[in-house]
């Protein structure tokens, strides 16, 4: 496709957004203003169909894309590796992925939009607001996991923390049993039987610890 009429056409459209946002004489290229339009909280696919326009012709986020991947790439073969800093979003050669920290930065941009649409809602209009807002939550969600992901509670730490004071209290309440066999209240006993319920162990009798 890089050779061909139409993606000649799509970089010579990309040329012109890059220079109307930075200046004709910037030292910006078409990979920045990519970059800047992902942190924006704008999607390839929001730009495929404002080139689209521009064209007259439809134009495929895919292409997008590629073009990205191809300007990406052109750059890091000149690039001596990643700039200081920035080796954590290194991408499978080992050399920083500017595409994929736009789209992570641009998390919190597709966050604040979809607070954007649920504060201007109308009761008319909720229903279509809260359905933008979750598509950018989804968004935000896959693009920074870290900050926007849903957290998982600690449960397996918290059952072993609760299995620990079941047994210390079992073990409390056995010892009390065993030395002290006229405090048999009706309080005691239960909560024996309890402790013993949610372990699944069986609480032993006097009797069974003497032998």
């Amino acid at each position: 496709m890089s050779g061909s009429p139409k993606y000649k056409r799509i970089t010579a459209v990309i040329d012109k957004y890059t220079a109307e946002m930075f200046g004709e004489d910037a030292d910006e290229t078409p990979l920045d203003f990519l970059c800047v339009w992902l942190e924006s909280g704008r999607t390839m696919i929001d730009l495929a169909e404002t080139v689209a326009k521009d064209l007259g012709e439809i134009v495929y986020a895919a292409q997008i894309s590629q073009m990205g991947r191809k300007l990406e790439a052109a750059g890091q073969a000149g690039a001596a590796g990643p700039p200081a800093g920035q080796a954590e979003a290194a991408g499978p050669r080992g050399r920083k992925s500017r595409i994929d920290q736009a789209r992570r930065w641009g998390a919190m941009s597709l966050a604040e939009q979809s607070l954007g649409f649920l504060d201007k809602a109308t009761p008319k209009t909720a229903r279509l607001a809260e359905a933008r807002a979750k598509g950018r939550q989804w968004l935000a969600e896959r693009f920074d996991p870290e900050r926007f992901g849903a957290k998982q509670a600690p449960t397996t730490q918290v059952n072993l923390n609760l299995s620990g004071q079941h047994l210390a209290a079992f073990a409390q309440l056995t010892q009390l049993r065993l030395t002290q066999p006229e405090a048999q209240s009706d309080a005691i006993a239960p909560a024996i039987d309890q402790a013993a319920e949610v372990l699944s162990i069986e609480a032993p009798t006097p009797s069974e610890t003497e032998q």
